[in-house]
Order: C-alpha cells, then sequence, then structure tokens
C-alpha cells in the first residue's frame, strides 16, 4: 500500500510539472505578440527563448549489482544564443541553455534523480526559405543528478537515509528545425548525450557505479532581435505600402 501510495505521488508530481510548464509556455506565447526579427543592424542576431523537454534517460548500475533502468521526465527550460551569417543563406552560432527537470529511476535499493541539464552548444544551419531554419548543433551537456538510498542508523535523526549529489559532464549533438509564425520562431529539437560513468561510496551497498545517457526532444518558441541577413534582402517581396 506504501508503494503504490508513493507511486499515485511521483505521478501527480509529473502532472503538476508538465501542467506548470504548458502554463509558463503560453503566457509568453501570450504575452509576447509584437516580437520582430528586425531591431537593429548587424551581422547577428540574439534569440533567446523557452521550451518543454521529454527525456528519455536510459541507465546501467553495475555496483553493488547489475541491474538497468531509466531516469525519464518532463522539464522546463530557456535558451540564450547568437547566430551569425556565414555564406548567403548558412548561419553559425551559439546557445547555451537550463532545464528543470522533474526525473526518477529505481535501482536496487536506491533512486536516482535528475534535478536539471544544462548545455552550451555550437550550431551551424541552412535558411532554407524566409520562415523555415534547419539546423544541426553539438557541445557539451551537464547533468545534475542524485542518489537517495539506506544508510546507516543515525540516532540524532532517527533516519537510515543516505543521499549524494553530483554533476555530470558529457558531450551532447543533435539536429532540429525552427519555423517563423507572427513574429516567434517556434522549434523543435533533438539531442543525444552521453555522460561520464559516476562512481561512489556510502549507504549499506558499499560502492555504487552508474553509466547513463539521455535522449531530449524539444519544443518551443525563440524570439530573435537584430538585422536577418540569413536570408538574402533583394529575395525579399518589396513592403507594401
Amino acid at each position: 500500500m506504501t508503494g503504490i501510495l508513493w507511486a499515485r505521488i511521483g505521478f501527480g508530481r509529473s502532472l503538476t510539472t508538465v501542467a506548470t510548464a504548458v502554463a509558463a509556455l503560453v503566457s509568453v506565447v501570450s504575452f509576447t505578440t509584437t516580437a520582430t526579427a528586425q531591431n537593429y543592424p548587424g551581422d547577428g542576431r540574439l534569440r533567446f527563448g523557452t521550451f518543454l523537454q521529454l527525456h528519455a534517460a536510459p541507465a546501467s548500475e553495475f555496483l553493488p549489482v547489475d541491474s538497468s533502468g531509466d531516469i525519464s521526465g518532463f522539464g522546463l527550460g530557456a535558451s540564450f544564443g547568437y547566430d551569425w551569417n556565414l555564406y548567403r543563406n548558412w548561419i553559425v552560432g551559439v546557445e547555451a541553455d537550463g532545464v528543470a527537470v522533474d526525473a526518477g529511476g529505481n535501482f536496487g535499493r536506491g533512486t536516482y534523480n535528475t534535478d536539471y541539464f544544462a548545455t552550451f552548444r555550437g550550431r551551424i544551419g541552412y535558411q532554407y526559405n524566409p520562415k523555415l531554419l534547419l539546423y544541426g548543433t553539438g557541445g557539451v551537456a551537464y547533468n545534475g543528478i542524485h542518489f537517495r538510498g539506506q544508510g546507516a542508523f543515525d540516532p540524532l535523526t532517527g533516519s537510515r537515509l543516505f543521499k549524494i549529489s553530483t554533476t555530470l559532464p558529457g558531450l551532447v549533438a543533435g539536429f532540429g528545425a525552427e519555423y517563423e509564425w507572427k513574429g516567434m520562431h517556434l522549434f523543435g529539437e533533438y539531442l543525444g548525450v552521453g555522460f561520464e560513468e559516476w562512481s561512489f561510496a556510502g549507504g549499506v551497498d558499499g560502492r555504487h557505479a552508474i553509466d547513463t545517457s539521455a535522449h531530449m526532444f524539444r519544443i518551443g518558441v525563440k524570439f530573435l532581435y537584430g538585422h536577418d541577413h540569413m536570408y538574402e534582402d533583394k529575395r525579399r517581396p518589396p513592403p507594401r505600402r
């Protein structure tokens, strides 16, 4: 009965996280309807955005015993970047983002939870037409993760809980597309990440070691500021008078 209760609580928290993320994204779209891509002259464009993330994070714990599972869930993130016109319709850019995550998985006698992701990436893209940008991206990623399990009895607190956390570095690569709609840029993106192995000592099981990766799927909206060099001005239709 206790296990069922905790499962229902965990499911409820996941639904709450998703509902909050959707509400935040809808608010941004609703209150920012006058965004434009042509605010100042220059060689590049600033961009910022917000997005929802669904990720599958397969993991294998090989100490204290071999076991496998996943640390999957949902997240809400924000990004900031800058694009330069490389040549004709080609662009290069840089981007940083952070994601608050609600995800967890049980392994043996303990639970692993992901608290956040962050990435720092470069990207190269092709402006297929004035509204559609296709791009590839790659860089480094960081995964904030913690473990909870059984520990030695603490007479001061009456607890047997053992907890430890760390930030795992990794490499990330992926691809995506952006589509301009009413001054906003709607985007979808896939990122694959491989993280460093994590090993630590503690709890009744002694030593732990786990290897994890992640497949991230994102949808969101971006707002761009700067002169649009990514598609030649002479190929644009003349402004209406």
